[in-house]
């Protein structure tokens, strides 16, 4: 590696570090990333099964086992638990590792497609650094998104079939491989994990170097894959099946028609609009400075075809989105490594123009400013360890009951407490403690704060809590 290159490396990595780190080794997370790490936990210590894990005794969504998504990253993370334990750092070291993957993935995509481009080879740290600045990206990270994870299948998807035509070797058995990874992103997420599909018709498109009935062929062979090991699934395991029919009937359809979460089709665009304008504003600068005159020196029709493959590929991952009303902007963030190889191929020959131009001096001093970033933001993160990050206080509310209530049992609260989900999360993800909001009598009781059971033979067991109150019964 040159040693200019190295300097901006360190770049790279401070900011991919800086972003996810300080904020990861707190204790703390968005709502949706505690209720899946609950799930794998449960997973882990023998808590529901492969086909139907389970949050808690109540089940979710009028289902006793949980079925918001497929299965397969819920076993995935419940490995990390049977290994590392259940510290509050297994699911975040999990999502760690799902980063670290995908951007080793943009890394390898970008020498894969400069394979015949030596002068930028080694400039593969510009979609890795466009791609970690996005907020929606290093926040997805943060907080245990099973987005995170799809990312690096969706990469992968795509991945294997363009090396197979590039190469113009063993196209088919590449194409497998994609289609096997776009099984592996749908059995992930669902639906998000399909858009790789659309890979072969904008090779043909754009790059016109294959007939129409190849681009058929290999678009049904990569189809294929994913079709056919559903399909054995379903046919030689009854549980399979009852559990991918129910993701798909009762959660993901029933989602559809009975849960929106936006009132306007166009609103992913607007969030992608809103996530990108890092992007957006580093390649305005860039293009204020140079003008275009980088770009348009580069004469190589197949490097602009690539960059327009990339682009219409992210699109591919956002536009969809807008067929159902439930949006949310974390729901393409497997689109966004696309989007940051597409910039970076515009932005390289303008930045690696002026790079090779940095007077030496120069970048020695950038060396010593860039290391020296490193170093503090890995001081910074080793003082933020085991700190309180996000709902610190209901984690310190969780901790005071859990010392106190058995692991494995059930808390009563009333109906009213039924929607505290971050609450019950919590309690799930510690103690395997369910909140139970039905009626049902139990030993103990949990009540907000001003709250007084009206019945007699229940005592208060702690004062030590802030928000809430725990009673007994005796």
């Amino acid at each position: 590696m040159k040693a200019k290159q190295l300097t901006w490396w360190i770049l790279t990595t401070a900011t991919f570090l800086g972003l996810l780190l300080p904020v990861m080794v707190k204790e703390g997370m968005f709502l949706d990333g505690v209720l899946y790490a609950s799930v794998s936990r449960n997973l882990a210590i023998g808590v529901g099964s492969f086909w139907f894990p389970e949050f808690d005794k109540l089940g979710k969504a009028g289902l006793a086992s949980f079925h918001e998504h497929p299965p397969l990253y819920f076993a995935m993370q419940s490995v990390f638990f049977r290994v590392f334990g259940d510290g509050y750092f297994v699911e975040k070291l999990f999502s760690l590792m799902a980063a670290v993957i995908t951007g080793l993935g943009i890394i390898l995509f970008w020498k894969r497609i400069n394979k015949k481009r030596p002068e930028y080879l080694s400039y593969s740290w510009i979609p890795v650094l466009l791609w970690i600045i996005i907020p929606i990206v290093f926040y997805s990270y943060q907080h245990n998104l099973i987005e995170g994870t799809m990312s690096f299948f969706v990469l992968f998807a795509v991945y294997f079939p363009w090396k197979g035509l590039s190469d113009k070797r063993n196209i088919n058995f590449h194409f497998i491989l994609g289609g096997f990874f776009v099984f592996l992103a749908s059995f992930t997420k669902g639906v998000p994990g399909l858009f790789p599909l659309a890979f072969p018709l904008l090779w043909w498109l754009v790059k016109r170097d294959i007939s129409f009935l190849k681009m058929i062929r290999l678009s049904l062979i990569m189809l294929s894959i994913p079709v056919i090991i559903f399909g054995i699934m379903i046919t030689v395991s009854q549980d399979a099946f009852t559990s991918l029919s129910w993701y798909v009937e009762k959660r993901l359809i029933g989602r559809i028609e009975t849960s929106p979460t936006v009132t306007k089709r166009y609103h992913i665009l607007i969030q992608w609009l809103i996530k990108m304008m890092p992007v957006f504003f580093i390649t305005i600068v860039i293009v204020s400075i140079d003008r275009f005159k980088s770009f348009q020196k580069v004469k190589d029709q197949s490097y602009k075809e690539d960059m327009v493959i990339f682009f219409i590929l992210g699109i591919a991952g956002v536009v969809p989105l807008m067929l159902t009303m439930i949006q949310k902007s974390f729901y393409f963030l497997g689109a966004l490594p696309f989007f940051a190889l597409a910039f970076a191929l515009f932005l390289v020959p303008a930045i690696s123009g002026w790079i090779e131009k940095l007077p030496g001096r120069i970048n020695k001093l950038l060396f010593v400013v860039f290391v020296l970033a490193l170093a503090g933001i890995l001081f910074f993160t080793i003082t933020e360890i085991g700190k309180p990050g996000k709902d610190a206080d209901i984690i310190a509310e969780v901790h005071s009951t859990g010392g106190l209530v058995p692991a494995n049992t059930m808390i009563e609260i009333p109906a009213s407490m039924s929607k505290e989900w971050t609450l019950r999360t919590y309690f799930i993800r510690y103690y395997n403690i369910t909140l139970d909001y039905s009626g049902n009598k139990h030993t103990y009781i949990l009540l907000k704060k001003d709250s007084i059971p009206d019945e007699e033979g229940v005592r208060k067991i702690s004062s030590e809590l802030k928000l809430f109150q725990l009673y007994k019964r005796f």
